[in-house]
């Protein structure tokens, strides 16, 4: 369903399928929002056809926010759909969220990063996971062997990330580094609408992103050197009245174990 349009027949007349067959799966994804009840057949030629020009669909062109970090925004990246299928998917995983110890590479709770995360680990992969993957190596002109894993994010009312780098400190972070070296870049997929509040914020640039379901942010962390953009300086806003949902992806300068056990060197 993910690489059909949802306005199509054929996204309507799979949907009304799992609606029979499967009726707990097809509430718990949200179909009703996006299905036409009055499609009732379709024959597997069309739906061959929308998958294959599904699969070849360019990503959108980008938005430039910023030239000088820079920063760039790519417009309905993943549909409705997609979005409620992660939420759907990998919330059952969610943990709070930690913060690197520089002293033992080891994670640790810190009020400085109060929302829950689902670390999406190559036993949990799946053909979303892996189109998310190959979006963003596009997007940042990289390679998906250099990506870090997915990470599903949950912010409830009230939690935040505080003003931060993502950019690694080569010896607080020594641990961290050695799996791939330097994180270079960073990708923000939001997978719902927040109307107050949540936003990505960059202080140093007086900048914020409202999250939108389904678009995509990316920035630079670090120059061609491997040194911290000051710029890059960011945050996550804290939500008013309702979660904030997305995921993110960081990478890295070369190949990480993650990229390389899915990917090899492509």
């Amino acid at each position: 369903m993910s690489y059909l349009e949802q306005s199509s027949s054929e996204f309507s007349f799979i949907a009304n399928k799992v609606r029979n067959i499967a009726p707990n799966i097809f509430n718990q994804l949200k179909l009703d929002e996006f299905v036409n009840s009055k499609v009732c057949e379709s024959n597997n030629d069309k739906v061959a056809q929308g998958l294959e020009s599904k699969l070849f669909e360019p990503l959108p062109l980008p938005i430039t926010l910023n030239e000088e970090l820079p920063i760039s925004l790519f417009e309905s990246t993943l549909s409705g759909f997609e979005c409620n299928y992660l939420i759907t998917k990998f919330s059952a995983l969610l943990q709070p969220s930690m913060v690197v110890d520089p002293i033992t590479g080891q994670g640790r709770i810190d009020k400085v990063r109060t929302s829950y995360v689902a670390i999406i680990s190559p036993e949990h992969c799946d053909w979303l996971t892996r189109k998310i993957d190959k979006l963003v190596a596009k997007a940042t002109k990289t390679r998906c062997c250099e990506g870090e894993v997915l990470n599903l994010l949950r912010y409830v009312p009230g939690q935040e990330y505080k003003p931060h780098y993502d950019a690694l400190n080569r010896l607080h972070d020594a641990k961290t580094f050695e799996d791939g070296g330097q994180r270079t870049k960073t990708a923000i997929i939001y997978l719902n609408t927040v109307n107050e509040g949540g936003n990505t914020t960059f202080p140093k640039l007086g900048m914020r992103v409202s999250p939108n379901k389904g678009n995509m942010l990316v920035f630079n962390n670090s120059d061609d050197k491997g040194n911290v953009l000051i710029n890059s300086y960011h945050a996550g806003e804290s939500t008013q009245k309702e979660n904030k949902w997305l995921v993110t992806k960081w990478i890295r300068e070369h190949k990480t174990n993650y990229g390389k056990f899915l990917y090899g060197n492509h």
